[in-house]
């Protein structure tokens, strides 16, 4: 497991545990089984989620640090890429969610 450190404002130190890839479920109702591809620095990686209704799964240690283009397709049936650099910060994580039958695909968990 990646870990880093981040300095508050005052000065303290606290440890960042970060992840890779972050996958969210929005829908109430729903199951998705989501496959996802990632492709950079020369290594492919693909992994397949299911996720529950208003679910989150997650994972680390799945990505080297680096660049990536990610392509995620929903139920087998529809396709959607994106672009996400992954790093030990959570600025930096392949987050994935899911509602109403699109996927998102944007760098970063929120804090």
């Amino acid at each position: 497991m990646r870990e880093t450190a981040a300095v508050r404002s005052d000065g303290s130190v606290r440890r960042v545990d970060s992840e890779d890839v972050h996958v969210r479920n929005y829908d109430a109702r729903e199951t998705h089984r989501l496959g996802v591809r990632a492709v950079g620095g020369g290594r492919t990686v693909e992994r397949t989620y299911r996720v529950g209704p208003g679910a989150t799964e997650s994972e680390r240690d799945a990505l080297p640090p680096g660049e990536y283009d990610v392509e995620v397709e929903l139920d087998g049936l529809r396709r959607w890429t994106g672009h996400c650099r992954v790093d030990e910060g959570p600025e930096h994580t392949v987050l994935i969610e899911v509602g109403n039958g699109l996927v998102s695909i944007t760098e970063g968990v929120p804090r």
